[in-house]
């Protein structure tokens, strides 16, 4: 069977193969440390960088899309500016409403 971008599963290790590597914990122990950093950030930089990764994920999610837009263009739409062209302007909001609501949940 050929392998395209529309058939990827994720790996997931057994049971045995995750106990014997030890990657839960090191999975708490990064979750941990990454929980400490973010309680430590000035909010103006938090919010400055949830801003770059709401591009970064808006234009990679359009990206795996087969969409292309480019990060200026999504940045140019986090400030209400947006193309006049309807298709555009749908690749140009990309996944960032559902980013947005997702983060001030959070």
């Amino acid at each position: 069977m050929p392998t395209t971008s529309h058939n990827f599963s994720p790996f997931i290790p057994g049971n045995r193969a995750l106990e014997a590597s030890g990657l839960t914990d090191k999975v708490i122990a990064i979750t941990k440390a990454s929980a400490g950093l973010a309680a430590n950030l000035p909010e103006e930089t938090r919010a400055t960088i949830v801003r770059h990764m709401a591009v970064i994920n808006s234009y990679y999610s359009n990206l795996i899309e087969g969409n292309r837009t480019h990060p200026h263009e999504i940045r140019a739409a986090q400030q209400g500016n947006f193309s006049k062209d309807p298709v555009k302007r749908d690749l140009q909001m990309g996944h960032l409403p559902i980013l947005c609501l997702r983060d001030n949940n959070a």
